[in-house]
């Protein structure tokens, strides 16, 4: 677990015993996830955005996504923001700076036959017609792209457990020093206001449960595995947002060029 803490939380009854969070430099995409129901399509000059595709060119992929909507699928624009960071939405960016650092880069789409089979026993169980359908259908893909706006942004989070270790000095001294060193851990946490992805949460004692329950307004299940709420998530990124605000781009695009924000996208005059 990284050592550059955003946060830590005392757990009251255990003092030598806290939690810490930190940002996950080693998270994996989501678009590498199985069971999304999407397929994000990007173009872009600089950046490795989105899934991979066999389109030839920009016209073949439009010409797909116009075949798409008009069979019944769902598809939704992509707008990229390049400014101090990277973020990407199915709305379009607003202010001065949007105006200039961002623009359509992509799009989302799931076809009539995708939809149809991933909800095909909640259409069952339920009589849920077509229409009813692309509603769930267009809300799944707007949450995966919040979550891909996060891994983008580098803003994706670890909650862990240390414990405080007693250790004597090597110097001949033999001065008692103390050491935190990590005890439990959960990584991958994407946070959006909808809910949270939480691939491999682990599961913790009742006191930290107590402590990483009050903190991030969180809901834990019998064996003590944390879910976060959509409160939660709203309360973190609240309580961390100085952090964010100038760390945000530092785990995933560090290392890439930024492209020209007088360029505009060649996709921008195909919507």
């Amino acid at each position: 677990m990284s050592e550059d803490y955003l946060a830590t939380y005392p757990v009251v009854g255990q003092q030598n015993t806290r939690v810490v969070v930190s940002y996950d430099d080693m998270a994996s995409s989501p678009r590498e996830w199985d069971g999304n129901l999407g397929t994000m399509v990007c173009f872009h000059d600089k950046y490795d955005l989105g899934d991979k595709y066999n389109f030839e060119d920009i016209d073949d992929a439009f010409a797909f996504k116009n075949d798409v909507s008009d069979d019944g699928g769902v598809v939704l624009p992509l707008y990229l923001m390049d400014h101090s960071g990277l973020s990407i939405s199915t709305e379009p960016f607003v202010g001065d700076i949007a105006h200039q650092d961002s623009g359509i880069v992509g799009f989302i789409y799931a076809t009539r036959e995708q939809i149809q089979t991933a909800y095909a026993d909640l259409a069952d169980t339920y009589a849920l017609d077509l229409g009813s359908l692309w509603v769930r259908a267009r809300s799944e893909l707007k949450k995966e792209v919040a979550t891909y706006d996060q891994y983008i942004a580098g803003t994706v989070y670890e909650i862990g457990v240390q414990e405080k270790v007693e250790y004597i000095a090597k110097d001949g001294s033999e001065r008692a020093l103390n050491r935190w060193e990590d005890k439990q851990d959960a990584d991958g946490l994407y946070l959006y206001t909808h809910d949270v992805y939480l691939p491999d949460v682990g599961t913790f004692d009742q006191e930290v449960a107590d402590v990483v329950s009050r903190e991030f307004d969180l809901e834990i299940s019998d064996n003590h595995g944390v879910s976060f709420s959509g409160s939660s998530a709203r309360l973190l990124k609240k309580e961390l947002s100085p952090t964010l605000a100038a760390q945000s781009n530092q785990a995933k695009e560090a290392t890439q060029e930024r492209p020209d924000p007088t360029e505009h996208n060649k996709i921008q005059e195909r919507e």
